[in-house]
């Protein structure tokens, strides 16, 4: 799980978890240099956490969405991340 500690990871996969399946240039909103948004989206996909496809309407627009194992991965860094934040707070 090479991943999960590079930088943007938390960041894109709660994006997802909050956005559903988008399209590639969407994730530019979270990582704007699109050499670390390739490299990082080829990691999580090669741990299991996302899925990228592609559909051809003109162009190829190239989809990414979570797995189960994202999902699962998204909602508990979300929570951890919630608690921080009020830990923080209090």
């Amino acid at each position: 799980m090479e991943s999960l500690p590079m930088k943007y990871s938390y960041s894109v996969l709660t994006f997802l978890l909050q956005s559903g399946e988008v399209k590639k240039t969407d994730l530019m909103q979270v990582v704007s240099n699109i050499q670390s948004l390739d490299k990082l989206l080829q990691a999580l996909e090669r741990d299991g956490f996302i899925k990228i496809s592609f559909e051809i309407k003109g162009r190829r627009t190239f989809l990414v969405s979570l797995t189960l194992l994202g999902e699962k991965v998204a909602r508990h860094l979300m929570r951890a991340g919630e608690e921080a934040a009020s830990y923080k707070s209090s």
